[in-house]
């Protein structure tokens, strides 16, 4: 730690702000005065989810669960903070976003008024497009990015709300991304920040959808960041975004991994929840022992609306990857006999009882 914070205090004292057009005086990060405050963070941030749930769905000791809620700040913490008099929340992850506090038309520090909530694709582009706030250069998230936003230590609405007050808590809370899913160009992905799961939505779609706009380096959303390496006779994706390492092919029926060629070996059983995370725990791979199922911040990450056709994945990197829904670790608090799961078809994300046999399982160690 003491060697990062030197090398920290070092480059804001040469080089100021990393990223001049989108800093203000009150960034932690152009201020050399404070450097020592400031560690930047350099993994995915974690879910914050820090509860567990038995299968009747109460709570539980974490230890040896294999649930999101087992695995505190890994990847990395998640670190919010409020710049430019509380109008702006600055989030740290590898390149600095920066969110609008509040949802349109709301007025910050407060957020006070009423979100609308019928705005089109095409007004959410326009409005972060052609936003003249802070000095920075606004423009709608990708879904990439959006996926950074909520937590999953609450209930309902899946926001820190400390950091972004007043949010819409309907039964919907759609909010646009600028995500448009190649494989079926009509829709694109929207974040359901009431649950925190992305639905895929038509684009002319005018109900319960909002907008909230997002300036910082587009390199937060790299087009592909995957090196495969061979360690001990297994494929492993490592992702340097992230700092994460996948097991190339999914689990094979009976939890056991695939080390065919091109990940060809007989088709992935379903698997219940239980058992997604048995098998990871399990998991003694590549020489590795720390395996696990991903949270659904994780494995997001590896989603590729960009893909013409399913599996939205780089199947470059994941070869032979199903279509298919993926388990996480990930808990729904607010309902904890189900999970989250990602659906590799659209990029969508869900809620599925947990005893349900219909996951496949990719595991993920890291950073």
């Amino acid at each position: 730690m003491p060697g990062r914070i030197i090398t920290l205090l070092f480059a804001v004292l040469v080089g100021g702000c990393k990223y001049p057009a989108n800093c203000s005086m009150q960034d932690l990060a152009c201020n050399a005065w404070i450097a020592l405050l400031y560690v930047r963070v350099s993994t995915w941030p974690d879910t914050q989810q820090a509860q567990c749930y038995d299968a009747v769905g109460a709570r539980m000791s974490c230890a040896g669960s294999g649930q999101d809620g087992a695995y505190i700040n890994q990847p990395g913490p998640y670190s919010l903070r409020l710049i430019d008099s509380g109008s702006v929340v600055a989030q740290d992850v590898r390149e600095d976003l920066f969110w609008l506090r509040c949802s349109d038309p709301q007025s910050p520090p407060s957020c006070t008024g009423t979100a609308t909530s019928t705005v089109t694709r095409t007004q959410a582009l326009n409005y972060c497009n052609n936003l003249s706030f802070t000095g920075r250069q606004w423009r709608l998230p990708s879904a990439r990015e959006m996926a950074l936003l909520p937590v999953y230590d609450v209930s309902v609405p899946n926001m820190n709300t400390e950091n972004f007050p007043n949010h819409p808590i309907g039964a919907n809370a759609y909010y646009w991304t600028s995500t448009i899913i190649t494989n079926t160009p009509t829709n694109s992905l929207l974040m359901d920040l009431r649950k925190g799961f992305f639905a895929s939505q038509s684009n002319a779609i005018a109900t319960n959808t909002y907008v909230r706009c997002v300036a910082g380096n587009s390199s937060a959303a790299p087009a592909s960041s995957f090196t495969v390496a061979t360690v001990n006779g297994s494929n492993i994706v490592n992702d340097s975004s992230t700092g994460l390492s996948w097991m190339q092919c999914v689990l094979k029926a009976g939890g056991v991994a695939d080390n065919t060629s091109n990940c060809a070996g007989p088709s992935p059983a379903n698997i219940d929840h239980a058992n997604a995370i048995s098998y990871c725990e399990g998991m003694n791979y590549a020489g590795f022992s720390d395996w696990r199922l991903p949270s659904i911040r994780e494995l997001n990450s590896i989603v590729d609306a960009t893909q013409a056709t399913s599996p939205v994945i780089d199947t470059t990197a994941f070869v032979g990857s199903p279509t298919g829904t993926y388990w996480t670790s990930t808990i729904d608090v607010a309902g904890p006999l189900d999970a989250f799961t990602v659906d590799f078809a659209d990029g969508s994300s869900g809620i599925i009882n947990r005893t349900a046999v219909i996951g496949d399982v990719r595991c993920v160690r890291g950073p």
